[in-house]
């Protein structure tokens, strides 16, 4: 999970879709599926293995996925 201002940004074991949810009311706010940008750094045959997320982080409208396979991922995303 990570803080983003008036949201939290969840990610769900084995889920390649990151959620944010308002933080008081637990609203569902956006969501950013993150198999297109693995498609396009490493092809379709490593989708399995790169997305377990392990770490988020979120600085600047950025949001930054971690991946158990060392990858980074920057991400905008809309206040």
């Amino acid at each position: 999970m990570a803080l983003a201002g008036d949201g939290v940004w969840v990610s769900v074991r084995l889920d390649p879709t990151l959620h944010l949810f308002h933080a008081a009311t637990g609203q569902p706010l956006q969501e950013i599926d993150l198999t297109p940008f693995i498609h396009s750094m490493f092809g379709p045959n490593t989708l399995g293995f790169s997305l377990h997320v392990s770490a988020l982080g979120c600085f600047s409208q950025r949001l930054w996925i971690g991946t158990a396979s060392g990858t980074v991922l920057t991400v905008p995303f809309a206040p």
